[in-house]
């Protein structure tokens, strides 16, 4: 997180189950909130192009996502990959 809190970078790894089918989409989205639970930004990601992740690989996400009013307290991630 930024020193003013008013920004903070994400990176996580997402890795495609054994048992699920080869992706071609993958998008993902980071949520931060103020020390009061309010959503006070979004950033929403997506690759589809040259994607081919297949059952057991990963693929590292890293974006950054802004505050519209005051200080981040608090950051959630979620990831989905589709065929």
């Amino acid at each position: 997180m930024a020193e003013n809190g008013l920004s903070a970078k994400v990176s996580f790894t997402l890795t495609l189950g054994q048992a699920e089918a080869p992706a071609k989409r993958v998008r993902a989205a980071a949520v931060v909130y103020d020390g009061q639970g309010r959503v006070i930004g979004i950033r929403r990601w997506e690759k589809t192009q040259d994607l081919q992740l297949n059952p057991g690989e990963s693929l590292r996400i890293e974006l950054t996502v802004y505050s519209q009013s005051g200080p981040i307290q608090r950051v959630e991630t979620a990831a989905e990959a589709r065929p």
